[in-house]
């Protein structure tokens, strides 16, 4: 904080030395950022966005949109308008705090915008599906983000029982934690950490700290195992490159295959456990033999299917599934290779990189 000589804002630790909050999502084609904070020229340089597809806003707040105007540099350089998906009462906002870049008279150089109005609807940017997530920051409605199995909320103190369903099933979630003590519209500490306990969210961050909370180091050493504070450009692959090496789930129908894919189409719980253990050991790609030619599917919010009809090589999906230590599959997954006639290559949508 600008003055103050508490232990905190004089540590010599790079942890301590936070910019305002904001994240940089990227998959394979596409790059967004959920608010463009009065840092945000140096969080774009610090880490080389050399593209950048649009930018999610949270709230109308200063801290999370006085940035908007550097996106001018990828106008220039992308030459198309930035897009930008906000709240109603956000994009009042951001009209009225950068006018002149919806002026009907526009001088050169300003920035590009195009305004998406959201709401609560999920949408998609690219190829990253988007599930936003109503919160309360006090009486002030902000949008969350839910990114694949990452969830995203900062300002915030209160998250109805409708909104927690929607970040059940996150494997990483980020949330604010202003400090310890009490806050008017912030979750403190221990708010946050039963918040994330609630939600059985196995990996979480904390964002949006203020100095009064005390030096990284001290309070990560008071948190919970499987959560800590955030710092400046950590990054966290969701869709890990190691992780990519497929295996192979084989059903001798196109229902039986769709009924046993793992979230969003069944609950977690409802999966089979030997399923569920190579899900959770990160095989974010599915091979499923199917004999049905007619089996058709396609949902741009959550993964996307393509059908390949090809020989199969029995030989090789038996090596592969060798290689992996599967056990033999239960009479519920039997192989039959007598009818697998098609491979269906299934691969989740999830952001790649996710940088604060």
């Amino acid at each position: 904080m600008i003055g103050c000589r508490c232990a905190v804002c004089i540590s010599a630790d790079k942890n301590d030395k936070r910019l305002r909050s904001s994240i940089l999502v990227e998959s394979e084609t596409t790059a967004l950022v959920v608010d463009t904070t009065p840092d945000f020229r140096y969080q774009m340089l610090r880490a080389d966005v050399q593209k950048l597809d649009a930018v999610l806003f949270t709230h109308p707040h200063k801290d999370h949109i006085a940035g908007l105007d550097d996106v001018r540099a990828y106008n220039y350089f992308q030459h198309k308008p930035m897009e930008l998906y906000a709240n109603s009462l956000t994009e009042e906002a951001i009209k009225r705090e950068f006018a002149y870049a919806f002026s009907d008279k526009k001088y050169p150089g300003i920035p590009n915008l195009n305004l998406n109005t959201i709401d609560d609807k999920p949408f998609v940017v690219g190829d990253i599906p988007v599930v936003p997530i109503l919160v309360w920051h006090l009486k002030m409605p902000v949008l969350g983000f839910r990114f694949g199995k990452f969830t995203y909320i900062t300002d915030a103190n209160k998250i109805e029982d409708e909104e927690k369903e929607k970040i059940k099933g996150s494997e990483v979630m980020v949330l604010n934690a202003l400090r310890k003590e009490s806050h008017i519209s912030h979750f403190t500490l221990d708010e946050a950490v039963a918040m994330v306990q609630e939600l059985g969210v196995p990996e979480a961050y904390f964002t949006h700290i203020s100095h009064q909370l005390g030096r990284h180091k001290d309070i990560n050493a008071e948190l919970p195992q499987g959560i800590r504070l955030a710092s400046d450009e950590i990054s966290l692959l969701l869709n890990r490159p190691e992780e990519k090496s497929p295996f192979f789930l084989m059903f001798s129908s196109w229902t039986d295959c769709l009924q046993h894919l793992p979230w969003p189409f069944n609950a977690h719980e409802k999966i089979p456990a030997r399923i569920s253990f190579l899900y959770q050991k990160g095989a974010y790609w599915y091979y499923c033999c199917c004999s049905d030619s007619s089996c058709v599917y396609n949902d741009s919010d959550t993964v996307r299917f393509f059908h390949k009809p090809q020989p199969v090589d029995h030989t090789a999906f038996e090596k592969e599934i060798a290689a992996l230590n599967v056990q033999e599959p239960d009479s519920g997954f039997a192989y039959r290779k007598e009818v697998i006639t098609m491979v269906i290559i299934v691969t989740t949508s999830l952001p790649k990189k996710l940088l604060r």
